[in-house]
């Protein structure tokens, strides 16, 4: 028998179900928050001591007492930080930075070392392409292998005076890296420049006895190499690929060149390159002897290749000319570009001093006369020397601060003669010790400068 009250009850549930279907809201799932490192330890020191990291907006701060170890971070810290971090401040008291420490930190752009940094070991900043400098700490005593590979924004590094070790293939792949200075300190000289291809020119340090091979290898613009006498081997690939090579300068003569054990493989540019050997400047230039007060200038100008002599000797004491003050200067800058133009009535580039004129004025160091002559064979006086070298040095960013007071200058009896012109840059030449007085204690501004005087400033400015 049909129950139509169990009937309707069962209607009553039915509607009621669908009612809370329509009514309800749905239960999506959360996602789960992203884990944020903001903090954490990285080694240990002495008697138990913690290094410690810091992440604050996008420096990471390193502090403690001892070292940051082999692979810091944990795999989940370094997906974090990595691109985060753009600049590093390891603080005082942190002595080595251990392998892989700061690889592939591709944001990293500057870094702030420890000045108790005595070792960065393999890999640490490897890959970290946005580094553009770094200044490495007077305690740093070792660079390990690939420590600086793939840095390639990095455009030059000065290495301290206590490396004794740089590793194989440490700036492998530096290829912005123009400059590069080693320590005299220096005696072991792996493949550590291999693939640098915008270095220029390098000289290897005095103690150094043996250049192992792909030291230089694929260094694609270097032109220009310094060795020294205690070489005694060169390996094969040195020199593979670095076909812009044209000037070896060797520390010794002819004689000992001969006796280093070259090995011919790869090293085709070593030997269709020029090879210059050490020069007695007595026996190249007889007016010039090892008891003249101005030897040791002449043989710095020879050897830094700044001044030149003729078939007469280097005459020293001869007036120096507009047009030597300008090669001289091209001759410091080295290859140099102009925009072609020429600027001065009578200077043309076949004049022997042509393009060193149209350079130096080009870049505003060498002003011409109200005629628009340039007047290249007239003495310059030594306010007019000092006033061009002042020129040049803000040109190269020296800082040219001292002697604004002008104490300096005004030590010399002649002081109030300087042209007003040229007194700050007399000032500065004074204060810093690059032009000295006559007897008398006399600046004589209006005197001219001798080729012998002209050799000592220069000295006294890039010595």
């Amino acid at each position: 028998m049909y129950n139509l009250k169990k009937h309707r009850a069962v209607l009553a549930l039915l509607l009621a179900f669908a009612l809370c279907l329509q009514f309800a809201v749905p239960v999506l799932p959360v996602a789960a928050e992203e884990p944020t490192y903001t903090s954490g330890t990285c080694g240990t020191g002495p008697d138990g001591a913690v290094v410690s990291w810091e992440l604050a907006d996008d420096v990471l701060i390193i502090s403690g007492k001892g070292g940051v170890t082999y692979n810091p971070f944990t795999a989940e810290q370094r997906e974090y930080l990595i691109p985060r971090v753009k600049y590093l401040v390891i603080h005082s008291g942190i002595t080595t930075i251990g392998e892989n420490a700061f690889k592939d930190f591709e944001k990293l752009s500057s870094v702030s070392l420890s000045a108790d940094l005595t070792r960065i070991d393999s890999y640490a900043f490897f890959g970290c392409s946005s580094l553009k400098e770094i200044t490495l700490p007077a305690a740093l005593t070792y660079i390990g292998m690939s420590a600086f590979a793939d840095c390639t924004a990095l455009t030059s590094i000065t290495v301290p005076s206590k490396v004794i070790y740089i590793g194989s293939t440490a700036f492998y792949g530096c290829t912005a890296l123009k400059t590069v200075v080693l320590p005299d300190t220096l005696t072991t000289l792996g493949d550590a420049f291999t693939g640098c291809t915008a270095l220029t020119e390098i000289a290897v340090p005095e103690g150094v006895t043996r250049l192992y091979s792909k030291t230089f290898r694929n260094c694609t613009s270097l032109h220009t190499v310094y060795l020294p006498a205690s070489l005694q081997k060169i390996e094969y690939m040195v020199f593979a690929g670095c076909d812009a090579l044209t000037d070896i300068y060797y520390a010794g003569v002819e004689e000992a060149w001969k006796r280093i054990k070259i090995e011919e493989d790869f090293n085709d540019p070593l030997f269709a390159a020029a090879v210059h050997f050490t020069v007695d400047i007595s026996t190249l230039f007889p007016d010039v002897k090892e008891s003249d007060w101005f030897f040791p200038a002449v043989d710095f100008a020879y050897r830094n290749h700044l001044m030149v002599g003729n078939e007469r000797g280097f005459e020293p004491n001869a007036n120096l000319s507009r047009a030597m003050i300008a090669q001289i200067l091209c001759n410091v800058e080295g290859p140099a570009s102009t925009d072609g133009n020429h600027l001065f009535s009578d200077v043309t580039r076949n004049d022997w001093y042509g393009f060193a004129v149209d350079w130096a004025g080009f870049y505003g160091l060498i002003s011409g006369q109200p005629d628009g002559t340039f007047a290249p064979n007239r003495n310059a006086t030594r306010e007019e020397l000092i006033s061009i070298i002042y020129r040049y040095a803000k040109f190269k960013k020296m800082d040219v601060s001292s002697g604004e007071d002008g104490t300096a200058l005004a030590a010399f009896a002649d002081a109030d003669s300087v042209s007003s012109w040229a007194r700050e840059a007399m000032q500065w030449a004074c204060a810093e010790g690059i032009i000295s007085g006559k007897p008398g204690k006399l600046i004589d501004p209006k005197g001219t400068a001798t080729r012998a005087e002209t050799a000592q400033i220069f000295k006294n400015l890039l010595g």
